[in-house]
């Protein structure tokens, strides 16, 4: 890498060992919004355009939960980020195979 510019020395070197940082907070920041509760609670007015997070706890009333509906929608809300997990962790658990092998 003698005489690389800063940018090819960025994009070869230090952005391969970062990967799994900049993935795992990009897991947690999908994580962060898709969660998002009292900013969608605050902005959005109408029913309709409510958020899931903000839908689910319109779900529990002050008497009676309908268990069936709010476990369900529970479980709806999480796929999405189940599947992002997914995605991105083959990506995180290659890296730490190849952390500190010469190559």
């Amino acid at each position: 890498m003698d005489g690389a510019s800063d940018g090819r020395i960025f994009l070869n070197i230090m952005l391969p060992i970062a990967k799994p940082v900049i993935l795992t907070l990009a897991i947690f920041s999908v994580q962060w919004r898709w969660n998002d509760y009292i900013w969608p609670l605050i902005v959005l007015n109408k029913p309709k355009n409510y958020t899931l997070q903000v839908a689910i706890r319109g779900l529990v009333g002050a008497e009676n939960i309908n268990w069936t509906v709010l476990l369900g929608a529970s479980v709806i809300s999480i796929i999405p980020l189940l599947i992002v997990f997914v995605v991105f962790q083959r990506y995180i658990t290659d890296s730490e195979i190849t952390v500190g092998i010469k190559g």
